[in-house]
């Protein structure tokens, strides 16, 4: 390992062990709850159909009261599971109460992403011949995203299941790169059958791929396939609309539509026309013999993450979906790696900043392992609140937006300069801070539960 990786993989991974085992998330018992449930429910009424009128009883009195996704991505946490429900069903050790059971289901979304480094390898030997030190860089990539502050939060703080979305896209994005098409399609409907978040990244590959307008289109419904399909069986099936009415996706356009700019007759969504204008200037690219074939592709699938990121408000763990494609971006323009690691730490710090003073669930004290020994302490934003001034909240809004937006800029394909500040060196002491400024929210959930 590089030296000048040693001090920040230590920070990162200190901070990783002790967020994951310290931290019982709301949404983790609720999630190891459901994939048991695949069992329990096949236990006692022989018949999968009805896995969302089980749940919907809410036997354990979880704050969720409704399953709120599709039932194919329950299948592989529900089989790492099993030995749950094992010792649930028949030793009455429910997993809803207990810490060991929660812990063990979170190891599962470790592995998952763990798993990530099969598609990351598969990308480094098809660059291989056409990228120079590709394995350094490529290092660099899973030290980043592995320490990224949004795969503490999404995978040991939060315990969510949206690295079951992005494993499939990233092994789609390599067979992409390798030009098998067939695979590439196959594990992106898989991705978006999951969780239909990589649905922007698709399309704007296919309109960098496909310039025939039908063939756009049934390409585009390739991506869907699965997602429709695992709906067929539970059509008319109790509680399945309810339910999915209650999950992350419901509403989702009022969400792409919080951003507006004043344009009569009605407003303008800034995510629908940034979004726009980014879909036609990848769709009039001349793609085919462009020499940064990867780079063009990369650019592609990131892009319209990062915008949907900017205007868009979703929960604090979300922008997971980011990693490890922006890291994979940057890798490559090596010659600006300095000011992409910096415009990353302050915008993600920004971000992560905004959320712990607007989101009174985010890192709170009161999930700190016993949440039968539930005791009302004060929220990391009740805290900061009342020390910092209100125009803080835009501040670390506006920061975040232009931080991306330069992201967006100087990793487009086309953009190139000699600018010297631009190029200059990474300093030796900018990981290590990065790593420590990711650790804030750890530290700070931490000190209030001893002081109060």
């Amino acid at each position: 390992m590089n030296k000048k990786y040693l001090i920040p993989g230590v920070i990162s991974g200190i901070t990783f062990l002790l967020t994951f085992f310290l931290f019982l998330y709301t949404d983790l018992t609720s999630l190891t709850v459901w994939t048991i449930n695949v069992w329990d429910n096949l236990y006692e009424t022989h018949n999968f159909r009805s896995f969302y009128q089980f749940s919907a009883m809410n036997l354990f009195e979880l704050d969720h009261a409704m399953v709120g996704s599709d039932f194919l991505i329950y299948i592989p946490w529900a089989i790492w599971n099993f030995p749950l429900w094992i010792i649930q069903k028949f030793f009455n050790y429910p997993a809803a109460y207990h810490a060991f059971p929660q812990l063990w289901s979170k190891v599962f979304l470790v592995l998952m992403f763990g798993l990530c480094i099969i598609p990351l390898k598969r990308i480094s030997n098809i660059l291989e011949n056409s990228m120079e030190d590709i394995r350094h860089k490529l290092f660099r990539v899973i030290l980043l995203s592995s320490t990224s502050f949004f795969t503490v939060t999404s995978l040991a703080y939060a315990g969510q299941n949206d690295i079951m979305a992005i494993f499939p896209f990233l092994m789609a994005f390599s067979f992409l790169l390798e030009g098998k098409d067939k695979k590439f399609y196959v594990w992106a409907a898989l991705s978006i059958a999951f969780k239909p978040f990589f649905v922007f990244s698709y399309v704007a590959i296919i309109l960098l791929k496909e310039k025939n307008l039908l063939r756009i289109l049934a390409k585009v419904a390739i991506g869907f396939s699965i997602y429709f399909l695992q709906k067929v069986p539970f059509i008319n099936a109790y509680q399945y609309k309810e339910s999915l009415a209650y999950g992350p996706t419901a509403g989702g356009i009022k969400l792409l539509l919080q951003a507006t700019i004043d344009i009569p007759p009605a407003g303008a969504s800034l995510f629908f026309l940034t979004l726009g204008a980014l879909y036609l200037a990848i769709y009039f690219m001349d793609f085919e013999p462009v020499e940064d074939r990867a780079l063009y592709l990369t650019y592609s699938a990131t892009a319209p993450l990062i915008i949907f990121f900017m205007f868009t408000r979703y929960e604090a763990y979300r922008p997971f979906y980011l990693v490890p494609m922006l890291y994979l971006l940057m890798m490559f323009k090596p010659e600006y790696s300095r000011l992409n690691l910096l415009l990353e730490t302050v915008s993600t710090g920004c971000l992560m900043a905004f959320y712990l003073l607007d989101d009174v669930l985010f890192y709170n004290p009161n999930y700190i392992w016993a949440k039968s020994q539930w005791v009302d302490y004060p929220s990391v934003s009740g805290f900061l609140a009342e020390k910092l001034p209100g125009f803080g909240y835009s501040l670390f809004a506006a920061c975040y937006t232009l931080c991306m937006a330069l992201i967006l800029m100087i990793n487009h394909p086309k953009f190139k300069s000699e600018n010297k500040v631009l190029r200059m060196e990474e300093e030796k002491w900018l990981l290590p801070v990065r790593s420590m400024i990711y650790a804030a929210p750890l530290m700070l959930s931490v000190a209030i539960k001893i002081i109060k």
